[in-house]
């Protein structure tokens, strides 16, 4: 007997943001270096702006969103390496 697809939906989507809060902290350090060499760089080059701001994605918003043609399937399979604006630091 096979789980529910909205069970194993929810499963996947546990095992992303699990995988991915174990490396997130990787992807936080990324975004404080790009956020202060970008500031340092304008300021340096006297541009003016008001913000610059990074983050990482919250884990929440990592969790995998079912695909638009069957919402019972995740849209990654192997979220970390599939996603490509999300590329491993390394």
């Amino acid at each position: 007997m096979s789980a529910e697809p909205e069970t194993l939906l929810i499963d996947h989507g546990r095992r992303a943001a699990s995988d991915y809060s174990s490396v997130r902290h990787t992807y936080e350090d990324c975004a404080r270096r790009i956020e202060a060499m970008l500031t340092a760089w304008l300021d340096a080059e006297g541009v003016n702006y008001l913000v610059i701001s990074a983050r990482a994605k919250s884990v929440d918003s990592f969790r995998g969103k079912p695909r638009k043609d069957d919402p019972s399937l995740p849209k990654y399979v192997e979220p970390l390496s599939e996603i490509e604006d999300l590329p491993l630091p390394g």
